[in-house]
């Protein structure tokens, strides 16, 4: 009888222990600065630097989808989200929508703002 007990204090205590880990839900990726829109040949990209790691992220410039990259290393969190179409001009604005989901897809980013169109992605 005893040990019966202890067989199901043990079960009831892996079951909050891991009831409560899964409870906690991981926060969404935030924008460590402002992201930066510039011109590279061909079409346009924009660099941008998150604080965490994110699951999944998606960026558009002008309404088209952009190939998101990793700069540096991992632990930096810089990315670049190119495109690659002609027609992008320096010295105009276009809208840069980026949205990062957490690892865990329940919270999100999203960024979405007109930016100026520098002559590269040199920051000034």
């Amino acid at each position: 009888m005893r040990t019966h007990r202890i067989a199901l204090a043990a079960a009831a205590a892996a079951l909050t222990t891991t009831g409560a880990a899964a409870a906690v839900p991981r926060q969404a990726p935030r924008l460590a600065d402002a992201p930066f829109l510039g011109r590279i040949s061909g079409g346009a990209a924009v660099n941008y630097q998150l604080t965490r790691t994110p699951g999944r992220q998606t960026v558009t410039i002008a309404g088209r989808n952009a190939r998101v990259r990793l700069v540096g290393t991992a632990s930096d969190h810089e990315y670049t989200a190119l495109v690659n179409a002609p027609g992008f001009r320096s010295g105009r604005k276009y809208r840069v929508v980026i949205r990062a989901l957490s690892k865990s897809g329940t919270q999100q980013l999203t960024f979405s703002k007109v930016l100026y169109m520098h002559r590269s992605l040199n920051r000034p």
